[in-house]
């Protein structure tokens, strides 16, 4: 999986089939061995969010408003909230193409993670 996902041919792929969007390619790898949040949706959406704010950071202060001013911890409806506000808004949403392996290492529902 991280052969094809870090290859040129793959990334070249993505970009065309973007078309006019900007193309991310996020890679989300489930670990048994891991921590606890390395094998749940909560995991997955932390990281595939924090790769595409990454590359798009013009969209941080969309999303990021805490309104008492600290750090906090996102909960994972909080996190799917802004997933599908970036993947639903045509004029801000990117073509994401998403690698996402171990499946069978999701101690939470596999069916559910996305």
């Amino acid at each position: 999986m991280k052969f094809v996902s870090n290859n040129k041919k793959t990334h070249n792929a993505v970009d065309s089939w973007s078309s006019s969007k900007k193309a991310i390619t996020a890679t989300y790898f489930f670990w048994s061995q891991g921590a606890t949040l390395q094998q749940t949706q909560r995991g997955v959406l932390q990281t595939v969010l924090y790769q595409v704010l990454s590359k798009m950071p013009e969209l941080i202060n969309l999303f990021d408003v805490d309104p008492c001013g600290g750090i906090r911890q996102w909960t994972e409806q909080r996190l799917l909230q802004v997933f599908e506000a970036i993947l639903m808004d045509s004029e801000i949403s990117p073509s994401l193409c998403l690698f996402v392996d171990g499946l069978d290492e999701n101690i939470e529902n596999p069916t559910e993670v996305l």
